[in-house]
């Protein structure tokens, strides 16, 4: 009986003695952690809805809400993405480096399907969610929300081709790459300098931008997502009732013949190959004259779609296309140039032929 009591007290003492050292072990991994989370260094920043916000002194991993974001940061932060808002195409993929191309998808806090994964977000460690574009009416209220549910800062930047160079700036004192930031504001300014001398001497050109599978959809004169539209030409699609979404307004053949523009930039190629041979087409001025187009759209559609910085080479490229006797540029030497500077993508001779479809 002795026996087995004392058998039975050093087994209550060996579970107690493991117990305490797990426990110490427990506590001694949590005060490491504790130590670890104390050295990180923050600092305050103020997002261009006015919110301050505490991010971490040195910013090593980001997600984007939407692709607009995306765009825009690939030319300051390409290295510091843990997550795409959208999975790159197949021909896009193959420009970019092969670690920013493969990072997992982790969704849109705007715009496409509303589908970003704050589970994922969380589990990326994710640093900092940055949104980038035009401000909704509730952004304040969202992102204070988001921020709070996820434990991670979400901070709003805008941008416009008028506060190119605003965003820009606030990009540079967050990333600390004020060199960087300089460049690309430097670039975007020296654009829209010539798009503004340029339009100034010259009348601008009449031009329609016909999207989707029949080419009646269209992106009305007071679009958001008609800028670059209007900042390069007369855009001849005057609607009482622009939309607002990336679709444009629907018209029919007869609505377009009444604008009858000078030019027509095309999104879908079947529509560029096709059009010729469509006869409801043939009295259009921009079709007569074979003055139409295919806009690139690799690795994302140079007039802004979405509406993001990829629109300053669109700007350069409709003027291109429309005033080619009166720039002093080569344009396929900008379209290298600005590949480099914003996607940190070097073009060969032959990307370029396929990017500008030239035969």
């Amino acid at each position: 009986m002795k026996k087995n009591l004392l058998l039975l007290t050093l087994v209550i003492m060996t579970i107690t003695l493991a117990s305490c050292n797990q426990n110490n072990t427990a506590l001694q991994n949590n005060n490491e952690q504790t130590v670890t989370e104390e050295k990180v260094e923050v600092r305050e920043f103020t997002d261009s809805l006015g919110r301050t916000v505490i991010i971490p002194k040195n910013i090593t991993k980001i997600a984007a809400t939407g692709n607009l974001s995306q765009i825009a940061l690939l030319s300051i932060a390409q290295d510091k993405f843990i997550g795409l808002a959208s999975k790159l195409s197949d021909e896009s993929k193959k420009y970019f480096d092969e670690n920013f191309a493969n990072l997992p998808v982790l969704g849109q806090l705007y715009g496409g399907k509303g589908d970003l994964n704050l589970e994922s977000v969380i589990q990326s460690n994710a640093e900092l969610v940055i949104d980038i574009g035009e401000p909704k009416g509730s952004i304040k209220e969202d992102l204070d929300k988001l921020s709070e549910q996820t434990g991670i800062p979400f901070i709003h930047i805008t941008f416009t081709l008028e506060s190119v160079e605003d965003c820009f700036n606030k990009l540079g004192e967050l990333f600390d790459r004020q060199d960087r930031a300089k460049q690309i504001i430097n670039y975007c300014n020296e654009t829209l300098s010539q798009a503004e001398e340029l339009t100034k001497k010259l009348d601008k050109k009449t031009l329609a931008y016909c999207i989707g599978q029949k080419g009646l959809n269209v992106i009305a004169e007071k679009s958001y997502f008609s800028e670059v539209i209007n900042l390069v030409t007369e855009n001849a699609i005057k609607i009482d009732e622009p939309s607002s979404k990336g679709t444009g307004n629907e018209i029919d053949i007869e609505q377009l013949i009444n604008f009858n523009p000078e030019y027509i930039v095309f999104e879908e190629k079947s529509m560029y190959d096709n059009v010729s041979t469509y006869p409801e087409w043939s009295d259009i001025n921009a079709i007569k004259n074979k003055n139409y187009y295919l806009v690139p759209t690799v690795p994302y559609n140079i007039l802004g779609f979405p509406p993001s910085i990829q629109k300053i080479i669109g700007t350069k490229w409709l003027m291109s296309i429309l005033y080619k006797n009166d720039i002093s540029f080569d344009i396929n030497d900008e379209f290298i140039k600005f590949y480099k500077l914003f996607y940190n993508i070097n073009l060969s001779a032959e990307d370029l032929k396929k990017i500008l479809y030239i035969e």
